[in-house]
C-alpha cells in the first residue's frame, strides 16, 4: 500500500516486483531453450526458423515487460491474456517436457509458477489503481 509520503507516479511494490519476477521467468525460459539445445530433441539455435521464433518471443515478451514497467495497461493486458492462454496447454505439454529432459521440465514449471505469481502481484488492488490512475499518467 503508498503511504501518505507518495506520489500517484510512484509505482508501487508489487508492480515493481512482478517485472522483476517476469524478467526473471524471461532469462528462465532462455536457459531453458539453450539446455533443450543440448540435451532435447528441440533444437531451437540449430535452425533458421527456430532461432527466428526464439528471437521473435523473447523479444515480444521484453517488450511487454517494458512496457508494463512504464505503466502501459495495455501490455499488462496483452500480457496476462498470453499467460493465460500458455497456461492453458502447459498441463498437456509439462509431461512431454519432462520425459525428454527432467532439468527442463523443473526450469518450465518453477517459470511457470514465477509468472503466475507477478501476473497475480499485476492483478492486485494496488497494482490496479496505479495502472488506471488518469490523474497523472505517466
Amino acid at each position: 500500500m503508498m503511504n501518505d509520503t507518495s506520489t500517484v507516479n510512484d509505482k508501487p511494490k508489487k508492480v515493481q516486483n512482478a517485472v522483476r519476477l517476469l524478467i526473471l521467468s524471461l532469462i528462465l525460459g532462455f536457459i531453458n531453450s539453450v539446455i533443450s539445445e543440448f540435451y532435447s530433441e528441440m533444437k531451437l539455435f540449430s535452425s533458421t526458423e527456430g532461432l527466428v521464433t526464439l528471437i521473435l518471443t523473447y523479444g515480444i515478451l521484453g517488450f511487454l515487460i517494458y512496457y508494463i514497467n512504464e505503466r502501459k495497461n495495455w501490455a499488462r493486458i496483452v500480457s496476462i491474456i498470453m499467460m493465460g492462454l500458455g497456461l492453458l496447454v502447459f498441463p498437456f505439454s509439462l509431461a512431454q517436457i519432462f520425459k525428454e529432459n527432467a532439468l527442463n521440465g523443473t526450469i518450465s514449471l518453477v517459470s511457470a509458477l514465477i509468472q503466475i505469481v507477478a501476473y497475480i502481484m499485476l492483478l492486485s488492488k494496488e497494482s490496479n489503481l496505479w495502472f488506471k490512475n488518469t490523474l497523472n499518467p505517466q
